[in-house]
């Protein structure tokens, strides 16, 4: 079933390319450049991810333990650059919390490990898109400028649709996957805002420049985290 399942992010992926296409008619060069630099990466990031949990070709804890490693080296870094101590260790102290919680969800089965991360790609890729394509609406511009009302409804709207499509896989019902979807897509959007947050206080735009287009391993992976903690949570204690 996952094998079938994830034909529907590939034509999500083919979707966002076409649409990729049509905001770059309006961009530089430069811009063009960037826009699939990003997508070329995440659509590599994405396929390794699913790759590690439907064939095992690397236990999938193991790539969790790889963003956490990396997680600490990029908050280190930035105490280490800014000099900013307290920021430093308040954001240590909490992202050890988040780390804990991560690392626990990939212990997890993989039919719910798989469908965090079909949920959160959908929510991450259409947010993005969306808010290019059609964003007027500042939604935090103090704290993240380029997040718009209308990206957040479309990362929501493609989020929910993908809980649906696979409730099967999650053993749950269609009112149920749209419950659990929304959740997933709410604490994807509170991981990207809290990195954006945290970025801020410590005055940077990336917490490193480790992947190509995206940043560091926070800058994209922060999503995940979060609602990967979430799904743990509601699998444990729910």
């Amino acid at each position: 079933m996952e094998k079938a399942l994830y034909l529907v992010l590939v034509v999500y992926f083919l979707f966002g390319a076409f649409v990729i296409r049509i905001i770059n008619k309006k961009k530089t060069k430069a811009e063009q450049n960037q826009n699939w630099l990003k997508y070329f990466t995440y659509l590599f990031i994405v396929n390794g991810l699913f790759a590690a949990v439907i064939f095992k070709i690397i236990y999938f804890h193991y790539i969790c333990l790889a963003i956490i490693v990396f997680g600490y080296y990029e908050i280190f870094r930035l105490i280490y650059i800014t000099r900013r101590t307290g920021i430093g260790i308040a954001t240590l102290i909490i992202a050890s919390v988040g780390f804990y919680l991560f690392f626990r969800f990939s212990t997890l089965d993989k039919d719910h490990i798989f469908f965090v991360l079909a949920l959160v790609s959908a929510f991450d890729a259409f947010s993005q898109l969306t808010g290019q394509f059609l964003g007027k609406r500042k939604l935090l511009p103090i704290i993240s400028p380029n997040k718009t009302t209308e990206g957040l409804m479309g990362g929501y709207l493609f989020s929910m649709l993908t809980a649906v499509l696979m409730h099967d896989l999650a053993g749950l019902n269609g009112y149920q996957a749209i419950l659990l979807g929304f959740g997933i897509a709410t604490f994807a959007f509170l991981g990207d805002v809290s990195a954006s947050f945290v970025k801020r206080k410590f005055g940077v735009k990336d917490f490193s420049a480790l992947i190509p287009g995206h940043g560091g391993f926070l800058d994209r992976f922060d999503s995940l985290i979060f609602a990967g903690s979430f799904m743990y949570l509601i699998i444990n204690y729910l």
